[in-house]
């Protein structure tokens, strides 16, 4: 846990993280797997601006969709704010994973989650005492977001002059439509 200013200076960090704004160093992808679990199907405006700040510099924020599922109306803040990225977690069946949060979303009312990537039983590094390699399989949104991160970067780098909406809308239209037919608020 933290307070809300220390995080609201780690996205005025993103925007400068050295300091010198005659230097491009801003990334063009923001990875947060963090949320307001405890108020699912609330719409918290607290990082709003913040969002809106890097979207307005190019920048794509984007958010684990939350594991307050399988429940609708079940999306958490900030993954359901305005122009933020919110990404669910499926199985490697590509079947939804019954934690990952639903929408729509309770701030904006947009489908949600935006995309789903792999989020169950995902092999990553962990810390381990005494600096020994260590790996563990987690589950979850937290890991199926930065698999979505991932892609925006590549896109980022092979369309270096696309706009913030055609990477949006790359991400979102090429992805396979999984469950009901068109957009909806499990896939």
């Amino acid at each position: 846990n933290t307070f809300d200013s220390v995080i609201h200076q780690v996205f005025q960090w993103f925007l400068d993280p050295d300091g010198n704004p005659a230097t491009d160093d801003a990334p063009d992808v923001v990875n947060a797997s963090w949320g307001f679990q405890n108020l699912a199907g609330i719409c918290v405006n607290t990082f709003q601006p913040d969002i809106n700040a890097l979207n307005a510099a190019g920048i794509a924020v984007v958010f684990a969709a939350g594991n307050t599922g399988p429940g609708a109306a079940t999306s958490i803040s900030p993954a359901n704010n305005a122009g933020a990225i919110a990404v669910g977690s499926v199985d490697d069946l590509n079947v939804i994973d019954p934690t990952s949060s639903r929408g729509p979303s309770t701030c904006d009312g947009r489908i949600f989650p935006d995309v789903v990537a792999p989020g169950d039983t995902i092999k990553t590094a962990d810390l381990s005492f005494g600096g020994f390699p260590f790996y563990v399989s987690g589950t979850g949104t937290s890991f199926s977001a930065p698999q979505a991160s991932g892609v925006l970067a590549l896109l980022r780098s092979a369309f270096p002059n696309a706009t913030l909406a055609q990477l949006k809308l790359a991400l979102t239209g090429s992805a396979t439509d999984l469950g009901a037919v068109g957009p909806d608020n499990t896939y």
